[in-house]
């Protein structure tokens, strides 16, 4: 289904529709979902945890609870994604304690990245304490509001594990992009 494009896992999807839900209301979200084409709502309607739906669709769909909301969806999106990622680090990763050294943490981000999406690949190093870099390989057409969720989930992660001042700087890139990470170590 829909082979030719991007996908982010169910369970990714949900979890943040969720939260639109929280912040925005469920009228909200309601008013969203009714305005999607019949394709989109079908595969909305069909979206379980263990499945996939099109990132078009995800972002279809975000940017619609934002303009019901009233809000800019680039500004808005960020805290989504952190409120999701500190949910599931919260409940389905409990038993994981954050990682005790910095370059474990970062590569926590690319393992959260490679459960979330079928395309692309993400690889993280840590250059120097508080310092580190990702790049995204293999998904040259990713959406800015792809690019904006991968620089927010990184910067949550960090955040469940205590770090501070996180600033996440990207740059997009003729495979996909790079993402600078800076953190007080």
């Amino acid at each position: 289904m829909f082979d030719d494009e991007a996908h982010l896992s169910g369970a990714t999807f949900l979890n943040n529709v969720r939260v639109f839900e929280a912040k925005f209301g469920t009228a909200a979200v309601a008013r969203a979902v009714a305005r999607l084409p019949a394709d989109r709502l079908a595969e909305y309607e069909a979206v379980v945890p263990v499945a996939w739906v099109r990132s078009s669709t995800a972002d279809l769909l975000y940017a619609a609870i934002a303009e019901e909301a009233g809000e800019d969806l680039f500004a808005i999106y960020p805290g989504v994604v952190e409120e999701a990622i500190a949910n599931i680090l919260r409940t389905l990763w409990r038993s994981m304690a954050p990682p005790a050294n910095d370059e474990a943490l970062v590569a926590r981000a690319a393992q959260f990245y490679a459960k979330g999406h079928d395309r692309g690949r993400l690889g993280a190093r840590l250059l120097a304490p508080g310092h580190a870099a990702l790049e995204l390989h293999e998904w040259p057409d990713a959406s800015e509001l792809r690019l904006l969720g991968i620089a927010s989930a990184t910067a949550a992660i960090l955040a469940h594990a205590g770090r501070q001042e996180i600033t996440v700087q990207r740059r997009r890139t003729d495979d996909g992009a790079q993402f600078e990470v800076r953190w007080r170590p």
